[in-house]
């Protein structure tokens, strides 16, 4: 994303899960200040589930460590169970740790990438721009359920286009994110 795109994000819908109770006043100050108003707040991943099951939102964030069931057991399950209420629903990860190690396993999960605590407003907007830039299928094999990894390398006017020379595939169902994407 260049530095001077902008997204108009006032009709985006974002659930954050995180069983630290601080954390969701800054959050919500974060998203707010990004004119994101439509915020939902959720102390657990059942609590999370259970709301799903009702109100799907456009991104969810998730905390990588909570209890019972933690970040990445939670990303798998609406990845891979076939009652999810939102098994395609772009999801970032937050963590205090985010190291290769933390950002494969995000990825093996399923997650669409990790934004690191203290979340900060230039991290949490290009984490939510990414998305919006480069919106990927989910793929579904028997060992792995997630946004599609795929790259295609560029040929000509395109390369020299592209600052690393890949694109990812673009191809995402008409949501809130493409009403973003367009203004």
């Amino acid at each position: 994303m260049s530095s001077s795109s902008t997204y108009n994000l006032e009709r985006l819908s974002v659930m954050c899960v995180d069983d630290n109770r601080d954390a969701h006043p800054i959050l919500k100050a974060l998203l707010n200040a990004m004119n994101i108003t439509d915020i939902r707040f959720c102390l657990d991943t059942v609590e999370a589930y259970e709301q799903m099951e009702r109100v799907r939102p456009d991104i969810l964030l998730v905390d990588f460590e909570m209890r019972p069931l933690g970040g990445l057991g939670f990303v798998k399950l609406l990845r891979r169970d076939p009652d999810s209420p939102a098994p395609e629903v772009p999801i970032l990860m937050t963590t205090g740790h985010k190291d290769e190690l933390r950002l494969a396993a995000a990825r093996e999960a399923g997650a669409h990438g990790i934004v690191a605590k203290p979340v900060t407003a230039r991290g949490l907007y290009e984490s939510l721009a990414a998305v919006i830039d480069s919106p990927l299928p989910i793929i579904k094999s028997q060992s792995y359920v997630g946004p599609c990894r795929r790259k295609r390398s560029l040929r000509g006017q395109e390369k020299r286009d592209q600052t690393d020379g890949v694109i990812e595939m673009n191809e995402f169902p008409a949501n809130e994110l493409d009403l973003a994407r367009a203004g």
